[in-house]
C-alpha cells in the first residue's frame, strides 16, 4: 500500500504521517530534494492523524522495510490496512465534558457501597471501613447514605446503618423507632415520621445534607428536615450494628439491600428512590451472623470445622 510523503505544512497540521521506529527519533519524514532512498530493516509503528495534534498509532511487531516509492511516495511493508487504523482512530475522538455532567457523574458514583446485608435478632453487624481523613466522615455537608430495608418483625426499635460509631460525639445513623423511620444524629438530635413501616416489604430509606440542613427521605418523599449538629465522625460504615445508644434499641432483624455511602443525592437518585426495584429479594446477601448448622443424622457435629 502506497502512503505519500508531503512537505510538512507550516504551524500545527496533522497532515501528515509519523513514523517511529527503534533505530531512529520520532520525526516527520519528507523527501523535498526527491532522493528517499530504501534504509534498513525496522521493527516500527505508524501514526495516522485523526484530529488535530492527535494521532493514532498503529504497532507492526514483524520488520518492516521503508523503501522509496515513485513520485515522492514511500511503502512501508507490512501494514495493517487504512482502513483499520482510522476506524480504531474513530476511538481516539475528543469529548467535550461539562463541569455538571462531570458533578452530576460524581454524585450518581457511591464513594462506598453497595453493600446487601442479611441481620438476625441477637447477632452481629457487618464494618466497612473508610478511607482515612475521607471528607465523608469528617464534613458535616455534601454527603448522602440510602437503603432499602425489609423488616422481619413489626415495631422495631433499631439502628439499620451509619457514619461512625453510636456512642460516640456526632454519630449518623438511619434506624427505626417503633417500627417509624428516624435519622439519630446523637442525643435528642432526631429526624423522625410519623408512619410505620409494614413488615416483610421493601422500602427506601435516605439522608442526606444539603448546606447546614439534613433531609430524612422515606420512599423518595422528603419527610423531615432540621439543621442537625453533625460534626467529625470515625471513617466507618456500620450495617446493623450490635451497639446501641439505649436500653430500648435492639438488633436489627431483616434485609439491607444497596446500603450506599455517597457525595451527595441528585434529583433523579431521589426519584429512582419512590419504587423498589424488581429483582431486591434476588440480589446476593451477605450474613452478618454466619451460621452454624447441626447435623441430626450420621455423624454429629458441625457441619463446618471449629
Amino acid at each position: 500500500m502506497q502512503f505519500p510523503v508531503k512537505r510538512r505544512p507550516p504551524g500545527n497540521s496533522s497532515a501528515h504521517a509519523r513514523v517511529t521506529s527503534r533505530y531512529s527519533h520520532a520525526g516527520y519524514f519528507s523527501c523535498p530534494q526527491k532522493t528517499c532512498s530504501p534504509i534498513r530493516p525496522i521493527t516500527s509503528s505508524i501514526a495516522i492523524p485523526c484530529v488535530r495534534d492527535t494521532f493514532m498509532t498503529v504497532r507492526n511487531p514483524a520488520p518492516t522495510r521503508l523503501v522509496r516509492g515513485p513520485k515522492d511516495s514511500m511503502k512501508l511493508e507490512p501494514f495493517a490496512p487504512r482502513s483499520a487504523a482510522l476506524l480504531a482512530c474513530l476511538l481516539l475522538l475528543p469529548v467535550t465534558v461539562t463541569p455538571r455532567a462531570a458533578a452530576q457523574s460524581a454524585a450518581a458514583t457511591p464513594a462506598y457501597g453497595p453493600y446487601n446485608v442479611h441481620s438476625i435478632a441477637g447477632g452481629i453487624g457487618v464494618t466497612k471501613q473508610l478511607a482515612p481523613h475521607d471528607p465523608l466522615a469528617l464534613s458535616g455537608s455534601g454527603w448522602s447514605l440510602t437503603l432499602w430495608v425489609r423488616p422481619d418483625a413489626a415495631g422495631q426499635t433499631t439502628l439499620l446503618a451509619g457514619v461512625g460509631q453510636p456512642l460516640e460525639t456526632f454519630p449518623r445513623f438511619l434506624g427505626l423507632r417503633d417500627g417509624k423511620p428516624i435519622f439519630w444524629a446523637g442525643d435528642e438530635h432526631i429526624l423522625e415520621t410519623s408512619t410505620a413501616l409494614a413488615p416483610d416489604t421493601w422500602h427506601s430509606l435516605a439522608v442526606f445534607a444539603d448546606g447546614p440542613d439534613t433531609h430524612l427521605l422515606v420512599d423518595g418523599a422528603d419527610v423531615a428536615h432540621a439543621s442537625l449538629p453533625i460534626g467529625p465522625s470515625t471513617p466507618e460504615l456500620q450495617i446493623a450494628p450490635i451497639v446501641t445508644p439505649t436500653s430500648d434499641f435492639h438488633h436489627f432483624s431483616g434485609l439491607l439491600a444497596i446500603v450506599s455511602l455517597a457525595r451527595g443525592l441528585s434529583p433523579e437518585e431521589r426519584q429512582s428512590l419512590a419504587h423498589a426495584p424488581a429483582n431486591l429479594d434476588n440480589l446476593a446477601f451477605d450474613d452478618a451472623s454466619k451460621p452454624w448448622p447441626v447435623q441430626t443424622r450420621q455423624w454429629i457435629g458441625y457441619r463446618s470445622p471449629q
